[in-house]
């Protein structure tokens, strides 16, 4: 029907100047944080190490074996939302960018840039177990890569 709804952004047009009129009508928006975990962070430092072996032509070194992340809740989430929220801050990251809305450039920019550099890097879905009951509960879950044991 030439009708968007519902959508989710993490790449802006001009960012770290991003719309604020488009920030609202996202159902979530997050500030370019798909790249900020740390298996993204170490693949792009064996990528660079690899390169300078090849240039020096060193033997490559081995490369590290990612560490699954087993997340245990204390009690059964009732939502997915709440799943959610303990697996990946992008609620939280949402919240910080839409206080941002209507600041002026400079303290948006910084805004945009604080909460990219100063959140903790997370884990990718891959990497992330959970207990069989919450994937039997939300089996979404699995369709995003989480494992469950």
């Amino acid at each position: 029907k030439g009708h968007l709804s519902g959508f989710i952004l993490d790449v802006w047009e001009k960012e770290p100047l991003f719309s604020d009129t488009v920030a609202k009508k996202a159902h979530l928006a997050t500030p370019h944080i798909a790249g900020y975990s740390l298996q993204a962070k170490r693949k792009a430092t064996e990528m660079i190490a690899d390169a300078l072996h090849r240039f020096f032509n060193l033997k490559p070194p081995a490369s590290a074996q990612n560490k699954m992340h087993h997340l245990l809740f204390p009690e059964s989430p009732r939502s997915l939302r709440e799943v959610l929220e303990v697996i990946h801050p992008a609620f939280q990251y949402d919240r910080q960018l839409r206080a941002l809305t209507g600041m002026p450039p400079s303290e948006k920019a910084s805004g945009f840039h604080a909460i990219r550099h100063h959140s903790g890097l997370r884990n990718e879905f891959s990497q992330i177990v959970v207990e069989k009951e919450i994937t039997d509960t939300f089996p979404v879950l699995t369709s995003l890569g989480i494992t469950n044991g």
